[in-house]
């Protein structure tokens, strides 16, 4: 017995069956990924703010996922106060201010770090792609890109 996800569909609010190489669910699957890098992060990591911020960004990542299928972001979740806060966060912990490359590595935390950023920055891409196709608020572009800038200066304290 098949099921239509064996044929490579899948559904969405509002939509009988689209194709698993759909740009939402290509999108949504790389923010599943970011979630799940996150997750890491949290678990080898020992500042119990950061643990709270990053359960934060799971919990918005998993609206975000919503809004990309169909849905509507959450209205306890004020995304413009939280993607300001992160901008403060981001100025007072980066360094000389200088862009750089860096070599992840330098312990496990700062490896996961690195691995949630570039998830990060690949899902930003994913919105962008489906935003040609799909209205998605601004805010949830600027959060994303910040997100990122915010697990680089993160990944750098580790």
């Amino acid at each position: 017995m098949y099921k239509t996800g064996d044929k490579g569909f899948t559904s969405l609010k509002g939509e009988a069956h689209v194709e698993k190489d759909d740009v939402r669910i290509e999108a949504n699957g790389v923010l599943d990924e970011l979630n799940a890098s996150l997750g890491l992060v949290k678990v080898y990591i020992n500042d119990s703010d950061s643990k709270l911020k990053i359960e934060l960004f799971q919990n918005i990542i998993m609206r975000i996922m919503g809004v990309v299928a169909g849905g509507s972001m959450d209205s306890k979740f004020d995304l413009d106060s939280i993607t300001l806060q992160l901008e403060r966060d981001i100025d007072e912990n980066k360094n000389d201010g200088k862009f750089c490359f860096v070599m992840p590595g330098e312990s496990i935390p700062n490896a996961y770090f690195h691995v949630a950023r570039t998830k990060c920055r690949t899902a930003e891409r994913r919105l962008i792609t489906m935003r040609r196709q799909y209205k998605i608020a601004d805010n949830i572009m600027v959060f994303m890109n910040r997100l990122s800038d915010w697990l680089f200066v993160a990944a750098t304290k580790e």
